[in-house]
C-alpha cells in the first residue's frame, strides 16, 4: 500500500513533507538489520519514541522483563501476545506518558535479552578461588595489624 506525502506545518512555520512508513518498508528495514539489537531498536522506535525516550526505555525495560522471559523461542514470531504498556518520561518537558509494545517489538526485545543474558554467562571467570585461600591471603596481608592490636585474624 503506497501512501502519498503530506505537507505538515510546525508551529514555527516550517513546512515539511512526511509519509507514513509502509509495512513493506518496515520489513525491508528489519531484514537489513545486522544484529538483534538493531532489530529491537528499529521495531521499538516504531512506537513513536525519540532518542530521549529510547534512552529512558533503556533504563526502564525491566518493567516488561516477565513478559519478555515468557516469550519462549519456539513461540516467538509465531504466536500473538497482548500489547504491553511501558511507562516513560519525556525529560525535556518532564511529561509522563506510556507507549504500547506489540508482538514483533516484544519478540525482538526477548531475542535481544536472551542474547545479552547468554553473553553474561559466557563472561564468567574460568577459574575459581576457594574461600579458604581468600581468607588466608587476607589474614597474611593484615598479620602485622593483628599483631599490633593483639587480635587473631580468625576471630
Amino acid at each position: 500500500m503506497e501512501t502519498s506525502p503530506k505537507l505538515n506545518t510546525q508551529s514555527n512555520g516550517i513546512v515539511f513533507l512526511s509519509t507514513t512508513i509502509s509495512y513493506d518498508d518496515i520489513q525491508k528495514l528489519v531484514h537489513t538489520a545486522k544484529s538483534k539489537r538493531d532489530t529491537a531498536l528499529i521495531l521499538t522506535n516504531l512506537s513513536g519514541l525519540g532518542v530521549g525516550e529510547i534512552l529512558d526505555f533503556n533504563s526502564k525495560w525491566f518493567q516488561i522483563y516477565k513478559v519478555l522471559k515468557s516469550r519462549l523461542p519456539d513461540v516467538r514470531w509465531k504466536a500473538a501476545v497482548k500489547p504491553v504498556r511501558v511507562d516513560l518520561v519525556r525529560h525535556k518537558r518532564n511529561v509522563k506518558f506510556y507507549t504500547m509494545l506489540v508482538d514483533d517489538q516484544i519478540d525482538a526485545l526477548a531475542d535481544l535479552l536472551d542474547e545479552r543474558e547468554a553473553g553474561l554467562v559466557d563472561r564468567s571467570p574460568k577459574t575459581t578461588v576457594s574461600l579458604s585461600h581468600i581468607e588466608t591471603s587476607r589474614c597474611q596481608s593484615t598479620e602485622s595489624i593483628h599483631a599490633l592490636s593483639g587480635t587473631n585474624c580468625l576471630n
